[in-house]
């Protein structure tokens, strides 16, 4: 599969029209945008950049989701909040824009897809109407893998390569067409954990005061934290690490993104202090484990 390649996880795959299944993947990508970063970054081609002053029509669907962070999305009839763990479904020819929240920053995976296929089996499972929408389906490791191997696939070259990406676009679509309504992760957070969990995603790279976090639920921080152990198996500092740790793993696939800067764009103040919290989670200095995955 011969490809066109912008900037860090960009990738805008040239399609083989012999080898035509009825739809085709247009590009798929990876962003981290820390808080106060400028918005949204270069190195798209001209048929995807847009400044958000004018914003942008798209000739294909897109899938975006946010594992972190939290933002907008604006579209000719509406104003939508995008919070960790939403899509954003950008309709075709639908004018739209989005970005993140200056004070949290976001994470985003995307995927851009077209084809009679599309157009006949998926894009009414997909939107109500025809104009571009956001979705809560909640954090979903499975969804990051299914991206992240998209990911992996586009740097391929190769009709097998080509065929098992498209496979892996149908997974993608299968996590977004599910009706909110059925979906149990989709619901809104309701236990202390659950919203504590929520909210830190949504500020996984901002400072997090805890003790404030466990008076807002009305708790003390001894009680948060019970609750919360008893709850997910791990205490909200020890999640919050693993979290951002998480965040950083993925950065590291990325080799335009200097290992020395990763720590501070996912929330930690001192470089030293992430390699060395990385190294003892998962046995690796970050730069072993950029060479390990590259």
């Amino acid at each position: 599969m011969t490809m066109r390649k912008a900037a860090d996880f960009f990738t805008y795959p040239i399609r083989n029209p012999a080898d035509d299944w009825g739809f085709e993947l247009t590009t798929v990508g990876y962003y981290h945008a820390a808080p106060r970063s400028p918005y949204p970054p270069p190195g798209h081609p001209k048929t995807h950049t847009f400044e958000w002053r004018t914003g942008r029509q798209l000739a294909e669907y897109q899938i975006i989701y946010i594992p972190a962070g939290s933002g907008s999305l604006e579209t000719r009839t509406q104003r939508s909040e995008v919070r960790a763990g939403d899509l954003i479904l950008l309709h075709e020819g639908d004018w739209h824009r989005y970005r993140p929240d200056s004070r949290t920053g976001w994470e985003t995976y995307w995927v851009g897809f077209k084809g009679p296929y599309i157009e006949s089996y998926v894009r009414e499972r997909l939107f109500t109407g025809r104009s571009s929408v956001s979705r809560t389906i909640g954090h979903r490791e499975e969804l990051i893998s299914v991206f992240e191997q998209l990911i992996r696939l586009s740097k391929r070259d190769g009709a097998l390569f080509e065929r098992v990406s498209l496979g892996a676009l149908l997974q993608v679509i299968a996590h977004a067409s599910i009706a909110p309504a059925t979906d149990t992760s989709a619901r809104s957070p309701a236990t202390p954990s659950e919203k504590a969990m929520a909210f830190l995603r949504e500020n996984l790279f901002t400072d997090i005061d805890l003790q404030h976090l466990a008076s807002s639920f009305g708790l003390s921080y001894s009680r948060f934290r019970s609750v919360f152990k008893d709850d997910t198996g791990v205490a909200p500092h020890q999640f919050l690490l693993n979290e951002r740790l998480a965040c950083a793993r993925r950065l590291l696939e990325d080799p335009s993104v200097e290992i020395k800067t990763i720590g501070y764009k996912v929330g930690f103040h001192s470089p030293s202090y992430f390699s060395r919290l990385f190294r003892r989670k998962t046995g690796l200095t970050p730069s072993a484990a950029r060479a390990a995955r590259l």
